[in-house]
């Protein structure tokens, strides 16, 4: 369904985002 797939977008979305901000963050403890 449409709901279905904006969720997934988000999510996707989400997890990208949430990658980019964890390798900023490890990349400062180093």
């Amino acid at each position: 369904s449409i709901k279905r797939a904006g969720a997934d977008m988000i999510l996707t979305y989400f997890a990208k985002d949430a990658a980019a901000i964890l390798r900023a963050d490890f990349g400062s403890f180093k």
